[in-house]
Formats: C-alpha cells, sequence, structure tokens
C-alpha cells in the first residue's frame, strides 16, 4: 500500500478478522471422551450473548472485507481507461484464480491418488467417488461451481474473484442497469438464494 495509509483500515481490520474466530469458534455443543457437553441451555442470557457475537454481529466481518478489497481495486483504476481496468483483471487473475486452481487442483490429484490406492478414509465423504463422476461433477467439487471448492477455504479467493469480474463488467452497462443488478444481488445475498435454490425449483 501507499505511504498514504489509510487509518480507519488499521481500526478496522483487527476487530474484523476477532469477528471471523468468533465465526469458527462458535460451536457450543462438543463432543469429548465420548460424552456430549453443551453451552447451550444453562442460561437463555447466555444463549443469546453467544449467537449474537458470534453468529449475528461477526458475521459482518466476511462482506467487510470484501467491500474493503473492492474498495482497493477501484482506487487503483482510471474509471475512464479500459486499459486500466483490464491491467487490474490481469494482477487479480495472478494473484487470485492462478493460486485458486492451483491448490484446488493438487488437493483434487491428492484424493484422487488416494481413492486409487483404497485409502478412502483420508477423502471426505463431500467429495465423493472420484471415478465415477462426469467431467462437469469433476469440475464443481473441485473448484465449487455450486458448492464449496474441494479446499473449502478458497470460496473466499472465488467470490472475491467473481466480484471483481462483475466490476469489470459494470464499466459496459448504463446506470440504470447497474441499479437494477446491484439491488438484485443484494436481494439474492440478504435471502440467501443461490444456485441450489435455483436447482430444487425445477
Amino acid at each position: 500500500m501507499s505511504k498514504e495509509r489509510e487509518s480507519w483500515i488499521d481500526i478496522l481490520r483487527f476487530p474484523l478478522i476477532v469477528g471471523v474466530i468468533l465465526i469458527h469458534g462458535y460451536d457450543p455443543v462438543r463432543a469429548i471422551d465420548g460424552n456430549i457437553y453443551s453451552l447451550q441451555g444453562i442460561s437463555a442470557f447466555a444463549d443469546g450473548i453467544m449467537f449474537f457475537f458470534s453468529q449475528v454481529l461477526a458475521r459482518l466481518s466476511v462482506p467487510l472485507f470484501f467491500l474493503f478489497a473492492g474498495y482497493f481495486f477501484l482506487k487503483k483504476i482510471n474509471y475512464l481507461e479500459f486499459s486500466s481496468w483490464k491491467n487490474q483483471f490481469y494482477k487479480r487473475c495472478n494473484s487470485l484464480l492462478i493460486p485458486f486452481i492451483f491448490w484446488n487442483g493438487c488437493l483434487f490429484l491428492l484424493f484422487f491418488s488416494l481413492q486409487y490406492f483404497g485409502i478412502y478414509q483420508l477423502v471426505p465423504k463431500s467429495v465423493g467417488l472420484i471415478k465415477d463422476k462426469s467431467f462437469f461433477e469433476i469440475i464443481n467439487v473441485t473448484f465449487g461451481v455450486t458448492q464449496y471448492p474441494i479446499s473449502y477455504q478458497f470460496w473466499f479467493i472465488r467470490d472475491l474473484f467473481l466480484c471483481v469480474t462483475i466490476a469489470l463488467v459494470t464499466i459496459f452497462i448504463q446506470i440504470k442497469i447497474y441499479w437494477v443488478m446491484l439491488i438484485t444481488l443484494l436481494f439474492f445475498w440478504l435471502t440467501g438464494f443461490i444456485l441450489r435454490d435455483i436447482r430444487s425449483m425445477k
């Protein structure tokens, strides 16, 4: 980043990181030594506090990280020059798309090799039997077209790259169409309406 680093980014970054930790750390029911222990039900007030901070307030962290990524992406371009957009898009391909394809491809090859040698217990059940899958099913399970990628953590990179691609397309559309698209995407996000819901309606 430039010398004019925004202080508000540094101020917000820490609580957002804490928010992500709270999301992944929320596990009120645990199995320890064969026994089930639950932090829920002991106090309604405590249940509400845990849920609010870990599953409501903390859920703002990831969308805000996306917002920051868009902010820095737009800050580096000249809105009136397509070449400026194109250069930034190519940079995002190098920093997002190529690592996404490489690491998910490596994990797919690892799981395929494990299944080939009969070591099925080390392969997640969500992957399924790879040798019985069609080409599209292999692409889907590896890169997450309608599900999470084979390397779950990379969903963030996948979605971030899609957002960058959509941002690039918006320079060619009229402002009215842009607002319609923005409101539609906001509706999908708020309602959780995703590709799986569309398929289930058929």
